[in-house]
């Protein structure tokens, strides 16, 4: 005699559906939880890589920064030197006793010459 054989077969059909949806219950709530954890692993990684991404960005945007500064400040010195070279070449040129010719002299050439 077995077990089985001692209960009423409605009650072993529901035993067996109870079984059947504790085993389906069983096997969503693993699967949601390693799905859930996948998840949660991923995301902290995604994080990690951005926030390592946006700390690079930074470090890049400064050190750009830096060397803009660093330009500006070059380009500061040349045109300074510049507008020095083009008041002393003006003030040879109102210096020039032919300034007033219609030609030009060898002089305004030698001056023209030098801003090159």
């Amino acid at each position: 005699m077995k077990l089985a054989d001692l209960l009423p077969p409605p009650v072993r059909a529901g035993l067996t559906i109870a079984a059947a949806l504790l085993a389906v219950i069983a096997s969503w709530w693993v699967c949601h939880t390693i799905y859930k954890r996948g998840w949660e692993a991923a995301a902290a990684v995604y994080e990690a890589e951005k926030e390592a991404l946006r700390k690079a960005n930074e470090a890049a945007i400064e050190s750009a920064r830096q060397k803009l500064m660093a330009d500006i400040v070059k380009l500061r010195e040349e045109n300074k030197r510049l507008e020095d070279a083009i008041a002393e070449i003006d003030a040879e040129a109102d210096q020039d006793p032919d300034a007033e010719r219609l030609g030009i002299s060898p002089n305004s050439v030698r001056r023209i010459s030098s801003v090159r």
